[in-house]
């Protein structure tokens, strides 16, 4: 009995002791977590919880009227008004009507007149009664004004609440009123329409005397007036700071127009809140700004700890084990650097005014707006970061312009910027709003890059089944047709594609018997397919490309896809699938852009090839490349019986390296067209000819905008063509339909397609004709010259025909 009883006071200590460090060690947990002993109430569940204690970091008080009630009222609460880390609630006066579906508090006694005396104090007096212990901070805010949530939210939790403040723009009133506002050298008021906020404290002491307040009024401005009673009752001013003005901007320049341009500004990047915003349809427009200023903020976070993350692996020499684990490490890990890899090295463009390239067509040219537009952000983001802590630097770096600078694109990793700017320093001196401080101008060079982040992407449902309706228009080119039949033919009719094709034929006398070698070989292709719809329509008249597709419109229903398509097209599988994507009812339509063949492709320079679209006609005596053997200076010259030929095409000596006997399959630079595998082969007719799509061969039409998919009910909703003929360079009808769809509300989408070529053949030659205008002669002439031939073929040719011996040209 005396073991048991001595053992139990033993196994009491036991538990005793650790209860007591369980208790201890929780608390100390919890003073690490929190980093304040005096605060012995944060617990793990209101760590876990920060989002529902924001909820209750500040109230909103919405100042409206009857008649804004369904405009800015509802776009406030649906753009800014979702994103507050607290509460919102808009304040009208008493016979407010509305069935908006918005918090709204009718103030009884209250009207909606102007200006708003009595209802900002009965709004203040509401916020008293029902939520002073619900938060810490208490906003006034205008119907006009827009409030970015999470700046606010990190202004709110750098302040100290429990002290009395009163924060906003500092106001004197404007210069006319100086004097007539009972206001002392050294006394404000904080601005209404930018907004204005006060801590739990300050309302506290300042509601009890809103009836006095009301009753010994000194002016007609309602925040001048609450300014006065504050600093009466709770012996505060408005914050003096000259960093109030840019945190609660007021834009005094624009006015009613406000906002409604660039928003690529510092002051809007800076600001807390924005005002005015007098049209209710700008406040969502701001809103996806800053939705889209977020999103970058949060990629760059994500930038920020891949990189982390990768000077982690490399400094613990996490060395992959695997092939598989070496390319999952992302690109996106690496540091900033000027160069990227040894074996290549990425040319940069310069720009002052102007741009500098070795890639355009155009070695100089203007800056494209959405270059510009990308060159500002990237000013914009890196003057945020030199300007992060203001108030401990006491200066700010403003820009004044790029002197000159350097961009080129690193596809694997982002944008490299070398930008030798010209900013102006400003240390500010003294106190209050006055800046005294004394410019100086001074020049940088930033080194920027503008990194990529991750591959993100979507998936969208696709409607294989939606029937892709051609509409060609068609005059003559009976060859033509016949080549785009066949491929036709291979690419949709014998697969089973969901197309259709209608033709529309224009007949004039002098092309008869085109016309009906045309109809002939048509009807024989729908006898072939009678499950497909191959229609024809005939017109008369004069050919016009508008009337055209007018006309083969009209055959269709409003929820038919059209695609307008030129006869010398050639078309892929892949193409049709990306017109059925890219194009929605009502809301997108696709031009393409199309891959157009040069005159003569480099290949066959040398060679003229019987059934070669781009065949040098050696009969041709204005031909650049006649092959002539009869001429003894042609440096071509094909006579076999030269030894010393350059290019002797002689089949009996099996040592030529360019040997043309289509009889020896082993030749490696066998020119015989009926061999589809020959990889040489230059036969543009060949869709599948994979040295189509190299820029020797042709470019990409980006002034071109003949093809174009659309839905038939958006296709009417544009309008009307005028249907007359316009000369060359006026623009024809594919400008007409794409000003129209710009104009309207679709949206169009433009892209290169790889599975749209435009062939050339002798039909599509670009003739200038002497009776056009100076300018339109000019315009022809060049889009005549830039469809010629390739760049490295022009300069092959200038070698071996212009070029003598001395490096002279002839």
């Amino acid at each position: 009995m005396e073991n048991k009883k001595q053992k139990c006071p033993t196994i009491l200590g036991v538990l005793l002791g650790t209860v007591v460090g369980f208790y201890i060690s929780t608390q100390i947990k919890t003073f690490i977590l929190c980093g304040n002993i005096k605060n012995f109430t944060c617990s793990s569940k209101s760590m876990n919880n920060d989002d529902k204690e924001n909820k209750n970091l500040v109230f909103v008080g919405v100042i409206t009227a009857e008649k804004f009630i369904k405009t800015r009222a509802v776009a406030a609460y649906e753009t800014w008004g979702q994103t507050l880390p607290g509460k919102i609630t808009f304040f009208s006066g008493a016979t407010s009507k509305t069935n908006a579906n918005i918090p709204l508090i009718r103030l009884p006694g209250v009207d909606d007149s102007y200006p708003p005396q009595k209802k900002s104090f009965l709004m203040l007096k509401y916020m008293h009664d029902h939520f002073l212990e619900k938060f810490e901070w208490f906003m006034r805010a205008d119907d006009d004004v827009y409030v970015r949530g999470d700046k606010l939210e990190l202004f709110l939790k750098s302040i100290n609440s429990s002290e009395l403040y009163f924060i906003g723009q500092a106001g004197l009133g404007a210069k006319r009123e100086r004097g007539r506002l009972s206001l002392l050298d050294d006394e404000n008021f904080c601005m209404g329409g930018p907004g204005m906020l006060l801590t739990r404290e300050t309302l506290r002491l300042v509601v009890p005397h809103i009836k006095y307040c009301l009753n010994n009024l000194y002016s007609t401005h309602e925040d001048v007036e609450i300014g006065r009673c504050i600093r009466r009752f709770a012996n505060i001013s408005c914050t003096w700071s000259a960093e109030m003005r840019s945190l609660f901007y007021h834009n005094l320049f624009e006015g009613n127009g406000a906002f409604t341009g660039n928003l690529n500004q510092k002051e809007i990047h800076r600001a807390i809140t924005l005002h005015p915003i007098k049209k209710h349809t700008f406040q969502y427009r701001i809103h996806n700004y800053m939705q889209s200023l977020q999103i970058q903020k949060l990629r760059q976070r994500v930038l920020i700890l891949m990189r982390d993350i990768n000077d982690a692996n490399k400094a613990l020499k996490d060395n992959a084990s695997s092939l598989k684990e070496k390319m999952d490490v992302p690109r996106l890990g690496q540091r900033p650097s000027i160069t990227k890899t040894k074996p290549q090295v990425i040319p940069w463009e310069f720009f002052k005014k102007v741009l500098f390239s070795d890639t355009n067509t155009e070695p100089k040219h203007r800056i494209e707006d959405w270059s510009r537009a990308a060159l500002n952000n990237v000013v914009t983001r890196y003057l945020e970061l030199r300007n992060r802590y203001p108030l401990k630097q006491s200066r700010v770096f403003d820009f004044q312009k790029i002197i000159h600078g350097y961009k080129r694109l690193v596809p694997s990793y982002g944008i490299d910027y070398i930008l030798h700017m010209l900013l102006v320093y400003r240390r500010y001196e003294g106190r209050k709003m006055e800046n005294t401080a004394v410019p100086v101008a001074m020049q940088r060079q930033a080194f920027l890059q503008q990194s990529f982040t991750e591959l993100q992407t979507r998936q969208l449902p696709q409607d294989g089944n939606k029937i892709v309706n051609f509409i060609l228009p068609l005059l003559g080119q009976y060859e033509t047709f016949h080549q785009f039949l066949e491929i036709f033919q291979n690419v949709c009719l014998r697969d089973s594609e969901r197309v259709n094709l209608l033709v529309v034929l224009y007949q004039t006398p002098d092309l008869q018997n085109e016309t009906r070698k045309i109809v002939n070989h048509y009807k024989s292709i729908q006898d072939k397919y009678p499950n497909y719809e191959l229609m024809l329509e005939t017109a008369e008249g004069a050919f016009s490309r508008p009337s055209a597709m007018q006309l083969g419109a009209s055959k269709f229903q409003d929820d038919d896809l059209l695609f307008f398509i030129d006869v010398d097209m050639s078309i892929d599988k892949e193409f049709l699938e990306r017109t059925r994507l890219n194009v929605i009812r009502g809301i997108q339509v696709y031009f393409p852009i199309v891959f157009s063949q040069y005159q003569y492709s480099p290949k066959n320079y040398y060679w003229n090839h019987s059934k070669n679209t781009n065949q040098m006609n050696s009969n041709d005596p204005k031909s650049a490349n006649q092959m002539n053997s009869n001429d003894p200076k042609s440096t071509n010259q094909m006579n076999s019986n030269d030894p010393k030929s350059t290019n002797q095409m002689n089949s009996n000596d099996p040592k030529s390296t360019n040997q043309m006997n289509s009889n020896d399959p082993k030749s490696t630079n066998q020119m015989n067209s009926n061999d589809r595998k020959n990889t040489n082969q230059m036969n543009s007719n060949d869709p599948k000819n994979t040295n189509q799509m190299s820029d020797d061969c042709g470019y990409w039409r980006k002034f071109g905008f003949g093809i174009g998919a659309i839905y038939k009910s958006d296709f009417d909703a544009v309008g009307e063509f005028n249907g007359d003929y316009i000369e060359f360079g006026q623009d024809d009808v594919d400008v007409e339909l794409y000003e129209k769809i710009v104009k309207s509300n679709l949206t169009i989408f433009r892209a290169v397609d790889p599975g749209l070529i435009l062939i050339y053949h002798n039909t599509n030659k670009i003739e200038c004709e002497s009776q056009l205008s100076e300018e339109q002669l000019t315009m022809c002439v060049n889009s005549e010259a830039s469809s010629y031939a390739g760049l490295n073929a022009l300069t092959d040719y200038v070698y071996d025909n212009l070029m003598t011996d001395n490096g002279t040209i002839i």
